[in-house]
This record gives structure tokens, C-alpha cells and sequence, in this order.
């Protein structure tokens, strides 16, 4: 027999299936480690639908109730009073036991809409659930994505000791954020270009050294500063929109470590006077380089002795990455793929260890599949020639994962929003 207890209005015990009788639905024969995954799954994707599992079935509810990860994606994911109390949420809470809490805060506190009824204002924002996450459970926060004026200003001295992953969204009038606050922080995204990364102050000696960061970036903003101070420790670097220091004069900077580099770049208005970053990157292996209307310029990235895996939207000029081994390219108007075949077949001896060329193109026409066929000629022309052995592979979606170092984290975390 199973004992069950009663803890803050839920029924808590291990699961037991024994005089359950026939099962005709398939559904309940999966074992209930499987099922217990995929309760854990469905809760990355709504942030209260373990709360809705437990009002299926006896057995789903006694499963998700016994497992505490599906409980850790709920904290402080603006859910309003009208969806769940802040007492009941705190009841949520508890059940995830003492494993790290994922928190995404998507609405700015000024936004908290108040509902009037009967001439009696009600309020029904998740601020009262969010303060409680912070004041009772910093310390198991393990991610989360929050505004950065939440941060500065309205919980200005509360501390997260083991907080890895840090997303900061758009800042409103906000303060300067004490990163000292965060000692185990490694991961900082900064997707949006309207934050003021200004605002992030990391003067304190007790600053947290990052190995992933992401920046939206502005020209002219000196956002290199904050670069410069973790080029001991960056692994991997996402930039985005105008790639420029904000200088008048081009900027070298050396990254000794930096294993992956991502640069979506919005060039529109980089003009010749725009000082553009040299990078120095002797064990980078993968770099990404997304653009709508230019190549990379020469020199962007030097000094690359490792650098084995390209993912790009623009052409590039193959002699100048000797030790490349795998090549993706988007190639939506069906002309830069050509070109790499050319470049191939004009010089047996470039690129001596790539060995997979893919071609992303969206489109299957007549046309397009006479395109790709006259390159899959070229390549094995070359191949016969050279005694190279290069695969040429056309899709609509990537067969090689990016180099990416690991995010150490659930896919579902908000760090991978």
C-alpha cells in the first residue's frame, strides 16, 4: 500500500499502479519514468500546465505530483491573479522541492493593468508573485529572463547566489545594475539593442566572469569595454546589428579562449569612417556570419588556426580559412554555391581537410534543381582531380548542429528563447 500525505492542500506520496485492473488506453502503459519526462517537457512549454495535468487522472496526478522538476519552470512568468492566487502559486512553488527554479518575467512593472469591478479595484499583475519568488527563492534561481529595470530598480539589493544564466530585456529609465549581485553568472544574453548595456555596472572586483555572451549592439555606444573585460575568460560571443567599435579608428582586441563567434550583422549604415573590430581568435572553431547585403571585410577575424566549421548567409573567399572542414551556406538566390564550386575547382589544393559543403535553399524548382545538379557535377569533378572526398548536401534545414559550446542548461530554459 502507498502512503499519501496531505501538504499544503496537495496529496504528495509515490505512485503506485498496483489493482489499477485492465489498461485499454495506450497512454496508460507508458511507464512512469517516461511519463514523468513528459510532464516535465509540457511544463517548459506552458507555465501552468502542470498545474492543469493534475486535474486529468488519478495516475497523472499523482505522477506529476511526484515529480518535482516539472514544477521548476513556473516562478514569476507574469501570471496574473484571475489564473492562480499568489498563495496557491507559493503552494506550486514548494512542490519543486530544493532543485534550481527557471524564471522568465515578460511584462515592466509600470504595465501592471488593475481590474475594476463592482467600484472595487483588484489587481491582477504577477508583481506579488514575483517579489515572492525573489525574497523566498533567489538563491534557487538558476535562470531567468527579466527586465533589467526589475533588477536595479525595484529589487535593488537583493542577491542571486547561484544564478548561471542571466537575460536582460528591454530597460525602461533603470539604474545601474551591480553584477557583484550575481557571483556564479557565466551566461549574460543581451538580445535587445535598446537595453543600455551602460547600465550594467561590473566595477566591483567580485564581478562575474562570463564564458558566454550576447549583445545587441548600436554604433557609436562603446559597448567594447564590456567585451574587453572578459577576453580571458569568453568562449563563445554573439553580436549583433552594426558591427563597429563606435570609434573613429579600427580596434584590435584578442580573445585567447573565444571558442565560438556569432555576428548577425545589420550594416546598413556603416559608413567608411566606421571603425570596425579586428579579432584576434587563435582556437576558434566555429563562426557564424549573418548578413542581408554583405561579405565579411578582410581582416574581421585573424589568426584563426583552428577554425573548422562556417555557417554563413554571404559568400566567402575559401583561401583565406585553410584549415576549414565543414562550410553551410544559405544560398536562397542560387548563386553563391556556384561560386564555392568554382573556387574549389580553380585550385586543387584549397581547403585540404573540408570534407561537407551544405547549401540551404528553400525553394525546389525546375530551375533550382538544374542549378544544384551542375554543382554536384563540379564538386565531383573536383573530388576525381584533387583526391579530396567533399560532400555536397542540399536541404531546407541544417544537418550539422552549430560548434556552440554546450549551454549547460534545459532547452527549455528562457537563456534559449
Amino acid at each position: 500500500m502507498t502512503y499519501f500525505a496531505l501538504k499544503n492542500g496537495f496529496i504528495i506520496g509515490e505512485p503506485s499502479w498496483e489493482g489499477l485492473g485492465s489498461q485499454t488506453s495506450p497512454i496508460r502503459n507508458i511507464p512512469y519514468d517516461i511519463l514523468s519526462k513528459i510532464f516535465i517537457t509540457c511544463s517548459k512549454i506552458e507555465v501552468l500546465s502542470p498545474l492543469k495535468i493534475t486535474s486529468v487522472c488519478r495516475r497523472w496526478r499523482e505522477t506529476i505530483l511526484a515529480t518535482p522538476l516539472a514544477w521548476t519552470y513556473i516562478c514569476g512568468a507574469g501570471i496574473d491573479e484571475g489564473s492562480i492566487s499568489a498563495k496557491k502559486y507559493s503552494r506550486l512553488l514548494q512542490l519543486s522541492n530544493q532543485h534550481m527554479l527557471f524564471g522568465q518575467v515578460n511584462h515592466l512593472l509600470i504595465s501592471c493593468p488593475f481590474r475594476y469591478r463592482l467600484g472595487v479595484s483588484r489587481r491582477t499583475c504577477a508583481c506579488p508573485k514575483i517579489e515572492m519568488v525573489f525574497s523566498e527563492y533567489s538563491n534557487r534561481l538558476r535562470c531567468l529572463s527579466i527586465d533589467l529595470s526589475w533588477l536595479a530598480n525595484t529589487y535593488p539589493t537583493i542577491r542571486f547566489p547561484n544564478l548561471e544564466h542571466l537575460t536582460l530585456t528591454t530597460s525602461v529609465n533603470s539604474n545601474k545594475l551591480d553584477m557583484s549581485r550575481f557571483p556564479k553568472l557565466w551566461r549574460l544574453r543581451i538580445p535587445n539593442n535598446h537595453t543600455d548595456i551602460r547600465r550594467l555596472d561590473f566595477a566591483n572586483p567580485h564581478r562575474p566572469h562570463l564564458r558566454h555572451l550576447e549583445i545587441g549592439v548600436l554604433p557609436y555606444d562603446l559597448w567594447t569595454p564590456l567585451v574587453g573585460m572578459f577576453i580571458n575568460s569568453l568562449r563563445t560571443l554573439v553580436l549583433s546589428e552594426q558591427f563597429v567599435t563606435g570609434q573613429m579608428s579600427g580596434r584590435k582586441m584578442e580573445f585567447p579562449h573565444l571558442r565560438a563567434l556569432v555576428i548577425h550583422n545589420s550594416d546598413d549604415s556603416v559608413s567608411k569612417q566606421d571603425g570596425l573590430l579586428e579579432l584576434s581568435v587563435p582556437r576558434l572553431i566555429y563562426w557564424e556570419y549573418r548578413s542581408r547585403h554583405k561579405a565579411p571585410l578582410p581582416g574581421i577575424i585573424w589568426d584563426h588556426r583552428e577554425l573548422a566549421h562556417i555557417r554563413t548567409t554571404q559568400l566567402f573567399h575559401l583561401c583565406d580559412y585553410p584549415s576549414l572542414r565543414i562550410l553551410q551556406i544559405e544560398d536562397p538566390h542560387c548563386k553563391h554555391l556556384a561560386d564555392i564550386a568554382s573556387q574549389l575547382q580553380s585550385d586543387r589544393k584549397l581547403c585540404p581537410e573540408l570534407h561537407r559543403i551544405e547549401a540551404k535553399i528553400k525553394e525546389s524548382s525546375l530551375s533550382v534543381r538544374n542549378y544544384t545538379n551542375d554543382v554536384y557535377r563540379q564538386i565531383y569533378g573536383r573530388n576525381k582531380k584533387a583526391g579530396s572526398n567533399i560532400t555536397l548536401a542540399v536541404t531546407q534545414e541544417w544537418l550539422t548542429n552549430s560548434s556552440i559550446p554546450s549551454y549547460e542548461c534545459d532547452d527549455g530554459a528562457p537563456c534559449h528563447s
